[in-house]
């Protein structure tokens, strides 16, 4: 399984001149965490390992519906970079039901500045690696609710920070929230709300928001550099 940062070529050379690659694979626990699922970055591969069997397994992630050829022709976005890289980023969630996998994900280019290509939200199976649903998207940060019911998917889009929130079982998009950064959580008590922040010069600005209806609830800013400490 391929994963990590290094140089590829010409790592001699001046830091803006080398190329680099960058793998990173996304890796989920089961619900019972008595296995663990690796989606390549690489290559199109979902590997389970059953830690209960001792056993490993690998299947190639097929095409279920001919509309996921579409997932490749999306919107790309600019990171952060200078030298030239080549690879991929991907994330998974797994379902609240423990049988598929909610996959992100973004491909790096190696032409001037790292060109992060999202490469669109994917459902598989995690017993046959099938893609059984998927949407065409921009974004590819990813997070769920905490009753594992909404999925957001997060990034920039026409350069503002924005959030889908989409339906867990139907992918249909229920709200985006623009300029928050968002991050569903729960109070001490156990009650889910959702932590959003944003930079604003050089402050940063706090909020709680309303999980079902989305509206901020109230504000507060910090100049310094707290930590937040944050419950799942």
């Amino acid at each position: 399984i391929v994963g990590g940062y290094w140089c590829e070529s010409n790592c001699n050379a001046p830091y803006d001149q080398r190329t680099f690659a960058s793998w990173s694979p996304a890796v989920t626990f089961s619900t019972d965490r008595s296995k663990l699922y690796i989606v390549h970055a690489d290559t199109d591969k979902l590997t389970t390992i059953d830690f209960s069997a001792r056993q490993l397994h690998s299947t190639d992630i097929a095409e279920a519906r001919s509309w996921l050829e579409a997932l490749l022709d999306v919107t790309a976005s600019k990171a952060e970079a200078k030298a030239r890289t080549n690879g991929a980023d991907k994330f998974a969630l797994l379902s609240i039901d423990g049988k598929k996998l909610y996959v992100t994900g973004q491909k790096l280019s190696d032409i001037g500045d790292v060109e992060a290509q999202a490469t669109g939200l994917q459902v598989i199976e995690v017993n046959t690696g099938r893609k059984v649903a998927g949407i065409e998207s921009e974004l590819a940060g990813l997070r769920s609710s905490s009753d594992e019911k909404q999925l957001f998917l997060s990034g920039l889009r026409n350069g503002v920070q924005v959030t889908d929130v989409l339906d867990a079982a139907t992918l249909k998009r229920i709200t985006t929230i623009e300029k928050w950064q968002v991050m569903p959580v729960r109070r001490l008590d156990g009650q889910p709300i959702i932590l959003v922040t944003q930079r604003i010069d050089k402050q940063t600005e706090y909020g709680l928001m309303d999980p079902q209806t989305f509206k901020v609830m109230s504000t507060w800013v910090s100049s310094g550099n707290e930590s937040v400490l944050v419950r799942r």
